[in-house]
């Protein structure tokens, strides 16, 4: 199964190693949690990315990529609205109630968690665990974003 992240390019290598949730709190994660944040299609990882940083820029940057990320079929799990706090998606994005659920999933041996997005209704991000990953081979390859998406400096 693929999974997608718009990533810069450097930081590809150590992609698997959910560095930035060791930094910092996320909606699904509370500082010091590893996490990998990925969508469940290119195109919303676009406008995920889109939406958390693009329009900043008027675009993706030049330096991001689309990171394709290899995951066995079966080592998911699925939290659908019912299964989530009431008005979820109108919290503040760093909640504790999300970064609970997120958390708890971090802390067990599940491999990818599906989260509804936010931004698209209907549509999933992907959560990934990285403590679950190092037991099994996960690979990442790199897809080009279109130039008309992108964001180049003048």
């Amino acid at each position: 199964m693929e999974v997608y992240r718009i990533e810069k390019t450097q930081f590809l290598p150590t992609i698997l190693e959910g560095i930035p949730g060791e930094k910092f709190s996320f909606r699904w994660n509370s500082k010091s949690h590893p996490i990998v944040y990925a969508a469940g299609s290119r195109s919303l990882a676009l406008v995920e990315k889109m939406a958390n940083i693009g329009m900043h820029y008027g675009g993706i940057p030049i330096a991001y990529v689309i990171a394709v990320i290899e995951i066995p079929d079966h080592a998911y799990h699925i939290i659908d609205h019912a299964g989530l706090p009431e008005n979820w998606n109108a919290l503040d994005e760093y909640a504790l109630q999300t970064q609970h659920i997120g958390d708890a999933f971090l802390d067990s041996e599940e491999m990818a968690l599906y989260v509804p997005s936010v931004i698209v209704h209907g549509e999933y991000n992907i959560l990934l665990n990285p403590t679950a990953m190092q037991a099994t081979k996960v690979n990442v390859r790199e897809e080009y974003i279109d130039a008309r998406l992108q964001w180049r400096s003048p």
